[in-house]
């Protein structure tokens, strides 16, 4: 439990940590105070940690932080395809192809493929179709269409599927992050609250998994799935008769005197241990209707009407 728990701190870093790893990440990409809203960059990862001597782990969480906080963006799986554009007119455009003989089978694929278009648009391509239909390589064709893009006459972005990393605000004086603490603190009680839930799940033995599950969930039943193993346990255990119908009776008694009561209470009152066996029998009793269980889990004789 205390390891799920560590785990669960782990994901909410301490807010020194997210401003340090905001500052290094301004560091890496050499951006200015009040610069580069919605830019994006290749984020390796792995050396931004080795650059600043960062744990891999404490970052990852951290940037995911930074995420939920509005300020940037971590795309892990990003893919963008090549793109381009002609940035000059037919004639000049012409006048490329005349002086460069290479270029101009490159020009007049391009403008085959995709039209006019490209004069006014971005156009995505697929390098490797392009250089199959001129029968050369595609280091080759990447190579020509750089060298457009050199000379101006073309504005190419080449395919991206590397992670990134974006800005989503302005770059803040790390030191001036408006973090809001109260959300933060709530994910993180919820993180911390849902893996205590977990360990309960994987180690109690009293309560249907089907019927823990549901409650998590916000939905209560006293319905019993009968096959999870808790129940196939449940099933393979009785008690003497005897000791059960002394058991309901006690249970009636003490409602009938003591009224409305929890679980816990009830047992308390009784004092039996909250086994598995004792718990079939209280389950038995609200299944024939002879207790009822209201919403906040409290037991009672049925009332009249």
């Amino acid at each position: 439990f205390e390891q799920l728990t560590s785990r669960s701190e782990l994901v909410y870093p301490p807010i020194d940590h997210l401003r340090k790893v905001y500052q290094c990440l301004a560091n890496y990409f050499q951006l200015a105070v009040g610069t580069n809203m919605l830019s994006s960059f290749d984020f390796n990862l792995s050396d931004f940690c080795q650059t600043y001597k960062l744990e891999v782990l404490d970052t990852f969480y951290a940037l995911k932080v930074l995420e939920e906080e509005g300020f940037v963006e971590f795309n892990e799986s990003f893919f963008s395809p090549s793109r381009i554009h002609f940035l000059v007119n037919p004639q000049a455009l012409y006048e490329v192809q005349v002086k460069y003989a290479q270029l101009d089978l490159v020009i007049k694929m391009l403008l085959r493929t995709y039209g006019g278009n490209l004069f006014s648009e971005y156009q995505k391509i697929q390098e490797s179709k392009i250089a199959k239909s001129l029968e050369m390589k595609e280091s080759e064709l990447i190579r020509h269409l750089q060298q457009l893009a050199k000379f101006e006459v073309m504005a190419y972005d080449q395919r991206k599927d590397a992670p990134q990393l974006t800005f989503l605000t302005q770059r803040y004086d790390a030191a001036k992050l408006p973090f809001n603490y109260k959300r933060i603190e709530e994910r993180k009680k919820l993180t911390i609250g849902n893996a205590q839930k977990m360990v309960t799940y994987a180690s109690q033995s009293l309560v249907c998994r089907t019927q823990f599950i549901q409650e998590y969930f916000g939905e209560k039943t006293d319905q019993e799935c009968g096959i999870c193993d808790v129940c196939i346990e449940k099933g393979k255990q009785k008690l003497p008769i005897q000791i059960e119908e002394k058991l309901k009776s006690k249970i009636l008694e003490t409602l009938a005197q003591h009224g409305k009561l929890s679980e816990g209470g009830l047992f308390d009152l009784i004092r039996k241990n909250r086994s598995s066996l004792h718990l079939q029998v209280l389950r038995s009793l609200v299944d024939h209707k002879l207790i009822s269980k209201d919403a906040e889990g409290n037991y009672q004789l049925p009332t009249n009407g």
